[in-house]
């Protein structure tokens, strides 16, 4: 019986494969030797950079990093090398990288040290992590607008329904010692208690009318959006009319949730800074495809301007982006703006 021969290592005679997946990799690749020059860049670091593969070889890693981590990064380039490992590149901090415009984005990189007849090189892997980044201080933004929310609803309480409930409570006990020493209570003071109570529950209405999606999984989208607009116009100077299926009730909660929620903010943001005179909210349905705009008579959108970076606005791509929907902000033709997302229904 013949012995087992020693298992063959998989990958020996597969340089072509290696070499072709580097070059068409969906990520950027390039090769660093051990002075810090870039031996090779494939296409993908083009449209991460800028720089065509044939402007880099040759010059220094350094180039494509900020400024600031340039005299730096040779000390860890060299302390690198002195003991060469697989790893992603500094783990725990934040990394950023340098575009031929001048522009900083962030990135994450991973090393792997490879050894050739020319000495050690390090293949170096480079992901453009901006949307990433940019989820990570949506969520942080979010976190602290539901705090400073929080503390705004629970002074709101204690200034407006703590001192009603106060109110009423001290003409109750007024009441009670009247009672007990048989003597009946005027009709005006259990009048007063009455009003009272009717403006404490006008005022739990108002706290609480923002803080959840009004009955979605009995009502439906459809008339919650309805009830929005509706409130809008009787809380505002402003004329907010409702276009559409008012009936509309979505199976999907996570849809119904998400586009109550982008109305909302397009709603309140056309309220507060558009100036418009009119605001008109559209909920239509075609075939599998349902659009939900806001379009307001107002000042109009600038791209670019500090409110398109706003909180609000990411919010309204983020709730679209869960929901695997279109998110679109233009010019309205009539004057003003149109926020609107498109959704698929299954």
């Amino acid at each position: 019986m013949k012995k087992a021969s020693k298992s063959r290592n998989p990958l020996k005679g597969m340089e072509s494969i290696f070499a072709l997946m580097v070059e068409h990799s969906p990520v950027g690749k390039l090769f660093v030797d051990e002075r810090g020059s870039i031996v090779y860049a494939n296409p993908k670091l083009e449209a991460l950079f800028g720089y065509k593969p044939e402007e880099m070889v040759g010059q220094s890693i350094e180039m494509l990093l900020p400024y600031r981590y340039r005299k730096g990064h040779v000390e860890l380039r060299r302390s690198y090398l002195a003991r060469p490992t697989p790893r992603p590149m500094g783990v725990g901090r934040h990394l950023f990288a340098l575009h031929k415009s001048g522009k900083e984005f962030p990135v994450e990189i991973g090393l792997v040290p490879i050894k050739t007849s020319k000495g050690t090189m390090v293949l170096s892997t480079i992901m453009d992590v901006t949307a990433t980044a940019e989820n990570k201080q949506l969520q942080r933004d979010l976190l602290h607008v539901i705090e400073m929310e929080q503390k705004r609803i629970g002074q709101d309480l204690h200034d407006s329904l703590g001192q009603q409930l106060l109110a009423i409570s001290f003409l109750c006990n007024v009441l009670k010692k009247k009672l007990a020493a048989g003597t009946a209570p005027e009709v005006n003071e259990v009048s007063h208690i009455e009003d009272l109570l009717g403006e404490a529950k006008l005022n739990v209405r108002k706290l609480t009318r923002g803080l959840y999606a009004g009955d979605l999984e009995s009502r439906g989208l459809g008339p919650c959006i309805k009830d929005m607009t509706d409130h809008m116009r009787e809380t505002s100077s402003i004329a907010c009319v409702f276009e559409g299926d008012d009936s509309l009730n979505l199976q999907d909660r996570s849809k119904s949730e998400n586009l109550f929620r982008l109305a909302q903010e397009a709603l309140n943001n056309a309220v507060r800074h558009s100036l418009a005179k009119k605001i008109v909210v559209s909920l239509q349905k075609e075939g599998t495809t349902l659009t939900l705009s806001v379009r307001d008579n107002g000042t109009g959108f600038v791209h670019g301007a500090a409110k398109d970076k706003g909180l609000g606005l990411r919010s309204m791509r983020y709730r679209a982006n869960v929901i695997g929907g279109l998110f679109e902000i233009a010019a309205n033709p009539e004057g003003g703006t149109v926020v609107s997302c498109s959704v698929r229904l299954s």
